[in-house]
């Protein structure tokens, strides 16, 4: 059985390593974001393109993170 990518996922085709999601990239530079959206100096326009990177990777580290506990509850059930 093949892992099911989101539809976004070419726009984050840099977090693949292998074919498989690098949740760890994908949380360094979610951090990244948010120090950058957190700077005074930031302009409205290139804010708003972080925030929309953001929540599609945040979006797609959840659905990650999902099938990790899917995968952990298979392996030992509650």
């Amino acid at each position: 059985m093949t892992e099911q990518k989101p539809a976004f996922d070419e726009t984050f085709k840099d977090y693949y390593d292998n074919d498989r999601f690098d949740i760890d990239k994908a949380l360094a530079r979610l951090n990244e974001i948010n120090r950058n959206l957190s700077a005074p100096e930031i302009r409205l326009y290139d804010a708003i393109d972080l925030y929309k990177e953001g929540t599609l990777l945040a979006a797609r580290c959840e659905e990650e993170l999902q099938g990790i506990e899917k995968q952990l509850n298979i392996i030992k059930p509650e």
